[in-house]
C-alpha cells in the first residue's frame, strides 16, 4: 500500500507521469510465489497482450528466486491493462504487487531507510504513523526478534521503509536519528538501508522485495552461513569465570580497526550464557539493534563476542540486553575491553 503526504493520489501520479517522459512498457512484479519460474511469469502476462522480454531476478550466489522480476510489453496500453487485472492478484501464499518500472535516476535512488530501536510490539499502523508525514511510503516491512529467544519487554524490533524520493528518507533520518518519536521507548537509529555498514544486517534479515527497481545484493535468510569472524581472545578481568572483576571495570570501549580495508567494529562481550545458545540466536538477538559484523560463542566458558559495525547501535543493545533473561539465563553485556588500557 502506497501513503501519500500533502498531495492527493491524483496529484501524485501527476508529477510522476511529468518525469517519465518515455513510454511505458516496463513493468515490475513484487512479491511472487517463490516456486514461481520465469516461465510462469510469461504465461500469465501474456495472457494480457504480446510481451517482448521477461526477467525473474535470482539471488547471485544461490541461484533461488528473490521474489520480483520484470515484464516488457510491446505496446504500453497493455502493460497499462496488466496493472489493472493483475495487481493485487493472490497466488499461492502471495498478493502480487505489479507496477511501472521507474527509470533509474538520483531521485529515487537510496530510498530505503532502516531504523533500529523500535518497541518489539510495533505495529504497521504505529510505524507508519511515525514515518508518513515525511513523505509518500512504497512500501515497509517490520523485522522482528524471535521472542521465543528473548525477553519481549528488552527486545527491539528494527524495520525498513521504501520511500518515493531520496529527499523524503534523507528527511526522516534527519528528524528522527538519535530521537525518540512519540511511542517510541528510547532513541531510534535511522539510516540509509544502502550504507556500506548494513551490509552484515542486510544478510541477518528476510529478503525485503523492492518495489520499483532493483538494488544490487539482496538480504539472505537467516539459514545461511555467517561470516567468518576472526577469533578473539578472552577480555581482561575475565579470569576464572570471575565476572565480577570484568564487570566493575569503568573503561572505555574498544574501537577494533581491522585491517586490509575492513570495516571498524564494536565487541561487544556477552556472559552467562547457556551451552545451548548457537551464533544464529545471538544474531537473532542482537541484529535488531544494528549492523553485526560478526560473532563468535564460546560454549565451554560461557560467554560470546559480538561485533556491532556502528557504536551508537552497541550502545543501545548493551542498554536493552544488559541484565535480561535470555533462555533462562540473566545475561551480562558491556563492551569488550581495551587490553592495551592496563
Amino acid at each position: 500500500m502506497v501513503y501519500h503526504t500533502n498531495m492527493s493520489q491524483g496529484d501524485n501520479v501527476s508529477a510522476k507521469n511529468g518525469e517519465e517522459t518515455q513510454e511505458k512498457t516496463s513493468l515490475i512484479v513484487n512479491y511472487l510465489p517463490k516456486s514461481f519460474m520465469q516461465e510462469d511469469i510469461r504465461k500469465l502476462f501474456s495472457s494480457v497482450g504480446e510481451i517482448e522480454s521477461c526477467m525473474l531476478m535470482r539471488d547471485k550466489e544461490e541461484g533461488c528466486s528473490l521474489g520480483y522480476g520484470f515484464v516488457n510489453f510491446k505496446y504500453s496500453q497493455d502493460a497499462e491493462a496488466a496493472i489493472n487485472k493483475l495487481n493485487g492478484l493472490k497466488l499461492q501464499e502471495k498478493v502480487l504487487k505489479v507496477s511501472f518500472a521507474r527509470p533509474c535516476s538520483d531521485a529515487i535512488k537510496g530510498t530505503n531507510v532502516y531504523i533500529a530501536g523500535l518497541p518489539c510490539k510495533i505495529t504497521d499502523a504505529e510505524l507508519l504513523s511515525t514515518f508518513k508525514k515525511f513523505g509518500c511510503i512504497i512500501d515497509h516491512r517490520i523485522l522482528r526478534p524471535n521472542l521465543d529467544l528473548v525477553d519481549p519487554n528488552a527486545a527491539r524490533s528494527a524495520a525498513l521503509i521504501r520511500f518515493d524520493k531520496r529527499d523524503e528518507a534523507l528527511l526522516a533520518i534527519n528528524q528522527c536519528n538519535g530521537k525518540t518519536p512519540p511511542g517510541m521507548p528510547s532513541p531510534l537509529v535511522v539510516k540509509f538501508a544502502n550504507s556500506p555498514k548494513l551490509k552484515a544486517q542486510k544478510r541477518s534479515f528476510m529478503e525485503f522485495t523492492p518495489i520499483d527497481h532493483p538494488p544490487g545484493k539482496m538480504m539472505v535468510p537467516l539459514s545461511k552461513p555467517f561470516p567468518p569472524y576472526p577469533p578473539l581472545g578472552a577480555p581482561m578481568g575475565f579470569l576464572n569465570n570471575s565476572w565480577n572483576d570484568y564487570n566493575h571495570q569503568e573503561v572505555k570501549p574498544l574501537n577494533a580497526n581491522y585491517s586490509n580495508g575492513q570495516e571498524e567494529a564494536w565487541p561487544l562481550f556477552v556472559f552467562n550464557l547457556g551451552s545451548n545458545v548457537e551464533e544464529g540466536d545471538l544474531w537473532q538477538l542482537f541484529g535488531p539493534f544494528g549492523a553485526i559484523k560478526g560473532i563468535r560463542v564460546i560454549k565451554d566458558k560461557g560467554f560470546a563476542f559480538v561485533n556491532m559495525i556502528n557504536w551508537l547501535d552497541a550502545k543501545m543493545a548493551i542498554q536493552s540486553l544488559n541484565r535480561t533473561n535470555f533462555k533462562d539465563r540473566i545475561i551480562q553485556v558491556s563492551f569488550k575491553i581495551s587490553k592495551n588500557k592496563y
